[in-house]
């Protein structure tokens, strides 16, 4: 029983962190970024997916200025509004499409024996 415990405070969290990257996405769009890439932020250097101005490690998505260098600076999506730079001159690098990773925990939580209590969904 310790596991599932374990397992639903995971999802808990799981589900607060999407939706934070839901809204933030979201702002991204309506604020005049219209452009997006996949990134895999697993591969590259530790040093090189930390947030320019917090130093926090992307993993989720982040932002990047268009200007073609190899060596660009990220920033969380989080420093947006606070950025001065045209948002048509920002690229949305991503991992996962936002529901990917809850689709991939709510199939693991369901293996351990699905869940003792209702979660609501985000996607």
């Amino acid at each position: 029983m310790r596991l599932v415990q374990v397992a639903a405070a995971c999802y808990a969290d799981m589900l607060t962190m999407v939706e934070t990257e839901k809204e933030q996405r979201r702002a991204l769009l309506e604020g005049g970024v219209r452009e997006a890439e996949r990134e895999a932020f697993e591969l590259l250097p530790e040093d090189e997916r930390q947030c320019a101005l917090c130093k926090t490690t992307c993993f989720m998505s982040a932002l990047t200025i268009v200007n073609g260098r190899e060596d660009q600076e990220i920033v969380c999506l989080r420093h947006f509004k606070n950025m001065e730079v045209d948002p048509a001159n920002l690229i949305l690098r991503y991992r996962y499409v936002v529901c990917l990773g809850l689709v991939h925990l709510e199939r693991w939580f369901f293996s351990l024996g699905g869940f003792p209590f209702s979660f609501p969904s985000v996607c």
